[in-house]
């Protein structure tokens, strides 16, 4: 058994978010928002983990996801509220990894609004519907995410990194079928668990790129 499997990819995004310039940080401010958004991609990983594996499917995933909504909007709130220049990234003409990041949220916002009771039970034909829908919306989600943290420069500046970011999605999706055959795979969690690694990761990544310097 692969016991808490879904902390790796948490740990494995920080660590490539880190690699090529560890403790050449900004400001806290900066960093902060910059490590929820690493968070908010982990996440959205650690989900797709956990809905694609039969013995996890049912744990939480719901919980996940909103959890993923919370740090994605959190992470774009932060820079809208504490920096009003961020908002010109929501006009016509933003770069196109900003367009992504956008598209990315508004993507998430519908898969969640679409996973509700309520909206799925009008919204699709069935439960295999609503299955296929949300597996195409996750991969939307996911590969406009990517994009955005790739391509915004600022972390991710070898190719290496961006590599490791797309394999590292590319196991999500397939590892646990991939494996459910062969091994046991633990996508099961707790909530405790994921809330202290999520909030240790971020403050890790912070103090790294930041307390070193002051």
């Amino acid at each position: 058994m692969i016991a808490n499997a879904w902390s790796v990819f948490v740990l494995l995004v920080f660590f490539i978010a880190l690699a090529a310039r560890p403790t050449l940080g900004d400001s806290w401010f900066w960093e902060i928002g910059n490590g929820l958004g690493f968070l908010a991609l982990a996440l959205i990983f650690v989900s797709v983990f956990n809905g694609c594996n039969t013995q996890g499917r049912s744990t939480g995933h719901r919980w996940l996801g909103i959890a993923v909504f919370i740090t994605v909007f959190a992470h774009a709130l932060w820079f809208l509220l504490g920096d009003p220049i961020t908002w010109e990234y929501l006009k016509w003409g933003a770069p196109h990894y900003m367009v992504s990041g956008v598209i990315s949220a508004g993507l998430l916002l519908l898969v969640t609004l679409s996973s509700l009771a309520t909206f799925r039970n009008k919204s699709y034909t069935g439960y295999g519907s609503f299955r296929a829908w949300h597996r195409w919306l996750s991969i939307a989600i996911t590969a406009t995410a990517l994009f955005h943290v790739v391509f915004s420069g600022v972390y991710i500046v070898n190719l290496w990194q961006a590599i490791g970011l797309f394999v590292i999605a590319i196991a999500a999706y397939f590892l646990p079928s991939f494996l459910i055959s062969r091994m046991a795979i633990d996508a099961s969690f707790k909530r405790s668990s994921v809330i202290i690694i999520s909030v240790v990761a971020v403050l890790v990544f912070c103090i790294l790129r930041v307390g070193v310097n002051v």
